[in-house]
Parts: C-alpha cells; structure tokens; sequence
C-alpha cells in the first residue's frame, strides 16, 4: 500500500508468512506463480521504491525466542563501551558485530539513539576464502559474539 505523506509517498512494510517460504522450500514443485508472487514482494520491499523492509510472519515459538534475545541484548547493551567496541568490526562496515553511532541520518548527522548487534543466524563462518573476505567483507566476515562477556548471547541469537 502507498501513502501520501506531505507531498512524498511512503510505502507499508511487506509482509510474508513464514508457511509459504517454508512450503516454498521444501516443495520442489513450486508453481510459477507461487514464485512470481514471492518476487514481486521482494521487489516491493526492496526495489527502487520500496522501503528496503520485509518482515516474516507466523514464525513458530518467535514470541519465545524474542523474550530470551531482548534481555540479553539489554545487558549487552549495558556493558561498558571499552568492552562494546571488542566486538564492532569496522572492517564489515560495522555489518557484524556492535555498531554505535556509525550509520548516518538523514542530516548527515551520526545516530547516536541506539545500538545495534549484526551477525549472520545462520553461519558463523560464511567462508575461509580471505579473497572473498576482502572483496566482500560486509557479507563473507565471521560473525563476532561475545563470549567472553555474555556466553549466552550466541545461543540466543541463534
């Protein structure tokens, strides 16, 4: 859905159900249309004038593994920021690990209002290629957990 909001257009965030990716998946007989559909919502929330969101509904135990992560994430947030920047990793362009006040508003001023933890939940080590690792260090960097600080952060993000 498009919105007019003083003089510009603002879009919804896309939605898709968790079941029809699942289904997606495992089904090795999936229609055209069935991936015609899934690429117009990735085309809606990421093309040139989506809002680069897509969110996931309908993930099974999601309410659950949200009340173990925030928590966690709250004392992560409150140690002191010596040990915070241990775990930023500029070389990603901050895309694992901690980053503070390193993505810029729209003024160009830095956003300093919140904290933010990247990893990738699926592999923590996406390559060992050390060509691909530079070329592509926003993708192809290690994730960075704190284990020393806080152990059970990795599981929970996990």
């Amino acid at each position: 859905m498009v919105q007019e909001t003083a003089g510009r257009q603002s879009q919804d965030v896309v939605v898709v159900q968790y079941s029809s990716l699942v289904s997606s998946a495992e089904n090795q007989q999936v229609t055209i249309g069935e991936q015609s559909t899934l690429a117009q919502q990735i085309e809606q929330a990421y093309g040139p004038d989506g809002l680069g969101i897509l969110t996931v509904a309908g993930v099974p135990g999601f309410v659950e593994l949200r009340q173990r992560l925030l928590p966690l994430a709250q004392a992560f947030a409150a140690l002191p920021d010596d040990v915070k920047s241990q775990y930023a990793d500029p070389t990603s362009t901050y895309n694992f690990g901690w980053s503070h006040g390193v993505e810029m508003l729209a003024n160009g001023q830095p956003d300093r209002y919140k904290g933010s933890y990247y990893a990738n939940p699926l592999l923590d080590v996406p390559t060992t290629d050390e060509a691909l690792m530079k070329q592509f260090p926003a993708y192809c960097r290690p994730n960075i957990w704190p284990t020393k600080h806080l152990p059970e952060y990795q599981p929970a993000f996990q």
